[in-house]
C-alpha cells in the first residue's frame, strides 16, 4: 500500500510493505530533511530484485505522521527512488492486531487507545503537465511519460498541417526520381553471387612460421538448435560460392555469435592458426591520425561495405589453411574470412590502392569503412559524383 505522510509540513511518499522485514528512509530525503544520521557497522539489504545495498546509517526516533496520528521509530537509510520511506514488519509488529482489505486496499489498526484506518493513496492515472514544469516533475521519482508537440493556437496547427503535405509532396517527388535510378542499377543492389576477381598482389596470404605444424581442433559442442543454424549458414555460404568442401589437414572450429538483431553470425576461432602465422608489417592507420586530416570539413559520406573482407580472394596456394570444420563436414574458404590475424592489413592495402588518388584529399579509408569530406557542398557534390 502507499499511502501519503508527512514530516513536519512536508509530504512524503510512504510504502507499506509486509514483504520487508525492516523499515527504511530515502538517504537523500534524510539529508534534506536534516536528520541526525548515525553510523553503523555495514548491514547488507537484499532487495526485492536479489539486488544487493550495504546500509552504513541509521536515523533514530524518525518522527512522521499519518492522518494524525504521529510516530517515532528508528530507521535505516538507503537510496529508495521510488517512493521515500518503506513501512515493513518492524513497524507492523507493533501495531499489534491488523484489519487488512486487499480489495479496497484500507486497513485497518487500533493505537493508543483510538481506531484508525489508513487507504491506498489514490491520484489521477493521468496528468498533465506544461513545459516549465517538467523538470521540478521528473527531479519527484520514476515517471512513465508521454511527450506530445502541439501548436498553440488553429492557425499555427493549420501552418503545421500544410507543412507536412509539403514535406510528404517532396517525398513523394524525390522517390519518384529515385525510382528509375534504382531500377537501372538494380544488379547493384542484389545480394553478389560467385566469388569476386582475383585481385594479384592483393589475394590473402598466410605465411606459416617455419616449425608451424597443420591445426586441427575438434568441433565445439552446440546444442540441436544452433546445429540447425549452422547448417543452415554453412549451406548459404557454399550455395554463394565463397566456400567449398575441404580435405585439408588444417581444421579450426567455428564459433556462433549472436548479432543485435537476434541472428547468427557464424565465425571461425582462428587463434590457433594465427599464432604460427608471420605477422603483416602492414602500417595500420591510427584514427587520432584519421581525425586530424578532417580539420575543416564540414560535409561528410560514409560508406559502410557489406562483408567488405569476402571482396578478396584467398591466394590459390592458401585456401586449404582457412579449413573449418562442424559437426556436419570440412570446408574451406575461397574468400578471405573473418578473424585471420593479417586480414585487416590486407584489406586497407587494397582500400589504399583503390583510393590512392583521393587520400588526404577528402577520402579517409579505415578498414571496410569509407568517409568523403569537403569543406563545401559544391566541393562534396563534386568529390561524390
Amino acid at each position: 500500500m502507499r499511502v501519503t505522510g508527512y514530516v513536519g509540513k512536508r509530504p512524503i511518499l510512504i510504502l507499506i510493505d509486509s514483504g520487508s522485514t525492516l523499515s527504511f528512509v530515502d538517504q537523500g530525503l534524510a539529508r534534506k530533511l536534516g536528520c541526525q544520521l548515525k553510523p553503523i557497522h555495514l548491514q547488507p539489504i537484499t532487495m526485492a530484485d536479489g539486488s544487493r545495498l550495504k546500509c552504513s546509517y541509521t536515523c533514530s526516533h524518525f518522527t512522521w505522521r499519518l492522518q494524525g496520528v504521529t510516530f517515532h521509530f528508528d530507521v535505516l537509510l538507503i537510496p529508495l527512488g521510488s517512493c521515500d520511506m518503506v513501512l515493513g514488519i518492524q513497524w507492523l509488529s507493533q501495531l499489534g492486531t491488523i484489519q487488512w482489505n486487499f480489495q479496497t486496499l484500507h486497513m485497518e489498526f487500533s493505537w493508543q487507545g483510538r481506531r484508525h484506518v489508513l487507504r491506498v493513496l489514490q491520484g489521477p492515472k493521468v496528468r498533465v503537465i506544461q513545459g516549465a514544469h517538467v523538470p521540478q516533475v521528473m527531479e519527484q521519482g520514476v515517471h512513465l511519460c508521454m511527450l506530445q508537440l502541439l501548436p498553440h493556437n488553429q492557425s499555427a496547427a493549420e501552418a503545421c498541417s500544410a507543412e507536412w503535405s509539403c514535406l510528404n509532396l517532396q517525398q513523394e517527388a524525390i522517390l519518384a526520381q529515385l525510382t528509375p535510378l534504382l531500377s537501372e542499377s538494380s544488379d547493384l543492389f542484389s545480394d553478389p553471387t560467385g566469388l569476386p576477381p582475383s585481385r594479384g598482389l592483393f589475394d590473402h596470404r598466410i605465411p606459416l612460421k617455419p616449425d608451424a605444424r597443420p591445426v586441427n581442433i575438434r568441433p565445439y559442442r552446440y546444442p540441436l538448435k544452433q546445429k540447425d543454424v549452422i547448417e543452415r549458414l554453412v549451406q548459404e555460404m557454399l550455395d554463394s560460392g565463397i566456400i567449398q568442401h575441404s580435405c585439408s589437414p588444417f581444421a579450426s572450429p567455428v564459433v556462433l555469435v549472436s548479432k543485435k538483431d537476434g541472428s547468427w553470425r557464424l565465425c571461425v576461432d582462428y587463434r590457433e592458426l594465427n599464432r604460427q602465422t608471420v605477422k603483416d608489417k602492414f602500417p595500420i592507420p591510427v584514427v587520432e591520425e584519421l581525425i586530424d586530416e578532417l580539420a575543416g570539413s564540414t560535409l561528410f559520406s560514409k560508406i559502410d561495405l557489406r562483408a567488405g573482407y569476402h571482396q578478396l580472394r584467398v591466394a590459390a596456394e592458401d585456401v586449404y589453411k582457412t579449413a573449418f570444420k562442424t559437426h556436419s563436414g570440412h570446408y574451406e574458404f575461397l574468400v578471405m574470412p573473418f578473424g585471420l590475424t593479417n586480414a585487416p592489413a590486407t584489406f586497407q592495402g587494397l582500400m589504399n590502392h583503390i583510393f590512392r588518388s583521393f587520400l588526404k584529399r577528402f577520402v579517409l579509408v579505415f578498414f571496410d569503412d569509407i568517409l568523403a569530406c569537403s569543406a563545401s557542398l559544391e566541393q562534396h557534390l563534386h568529390h561524390l559524383q
